[in-house]
């Protein structure tokens, strides 16, 4: 059996507003080729909606850990409020 390691990818953020709430954002992960999934297909990219809270420090992560996910080269991070683009990060795989 091959081995597996997990990798993980992580960003520490801290949403400032003025008052403090759950926030609805939509989350982007883009990688550098596609990946294949269980029926053959490849996909680009993974997005979620999640709620997180203002004012409050909190971590966003993808963890790889199929080697067959581990796709090396330039990796992804977009971050939007009711569409409105409010981070993106470029990770690096190698």
């Amino acid at each position: 059996m091959g081995q597996k390691s997990e990798i993980a990818i992580e960003v520490s953020l801290f949403l400032e507003a003025g008052k403090s709430e759950n926030v609805t954002l939509n989350l982007e992960w883009i990688f550098p080729k596609g990946i294949p999934d269980g029926k053959g297909d490849k996909f680009r990219n993974v997005t979620s909606e999640i709620e997180r809270p203002t004012n409050e420090n909190f971590i966003l992560s993808y963890s790889i850990i199929e080697n067959a996910d581990l796709v090396k080269g330039k990796w992804r991070l977009k971050l939007y409020h009711k569409r409105q683009l409010l981070l993106e990060r470029e990770y690096f795989i190698q």
